[in-house]
Order: C-alpha cells, then structure tokens, then sequence
C-alpha cells in the first residue's frame, strides 16, 4: 500500500463535505459554480489554459468567463423577444 501526502487532505476534506455545513457548501457550488466550468469544458470544448503564467491565465479565464455571460445575455434576450412578438428566433 502507498500512501501519499495528499491522502490525508484528501480524507479531511471528505470529512469536511460530509457535515451539514460541507452538504449545504457543495449543494450550492453544483447549482452556481460547476455547472459553468463543465460547460466551458464539455461544451466549449474548453480543456486547458493556451498562456503560461498567472496573470496570463487569469486574463484567459476572464475573457472564457466573459464570454459565457454574453452567451446566456443573448438566450435570454431572445427568450424575452420570443415572447413578446411571440414567433420563434433562431438559435445560436
């Protein structure tokens, strides 16, 4: 058997989410965060950073983020056109 250094972060953690402030913490991220990171990854096709460097990283994720928000600006403004004239508008 290996252990490894992270192992015990790694169980800390597990105790962590398994408290009901940890559940509370989790279940909020799923709904909020993470569902914007996998569609960036499995959507957008986004896997890893082009740029080395933090500051280079930082603006990269920035401008993924940035993105993303124009995205969901635009179905909702075509949501809300939809149903004020009332036709259907073609998807992006």
């Amino acid at each position: 058997m290996v252990v490894y250094p992270e192992d015990e972060l790694i169980k800390k953690m597990r105790e962590k989410l398994e408290t009901d402030e940890g559940k509370n913490i989790y279940r909020s991220c799923m709904s909020t965060v993470e569902p914007v990171h996998g569609d960036m990854q499995k959507n957008r096709g986004f896997i890893q950073f082009a740029l080395r460097g933090l500051e280079k990283v930082n603006v990269e994720y920035n401008l993924l983020a940035i993105a993303h928000n124009i995205r969901k600006i635009i179905i909702h403004a075509k949501d809300n056109l939809k149903k004020i004239i009332g036709k259907p508008i073609n998807a992006i």
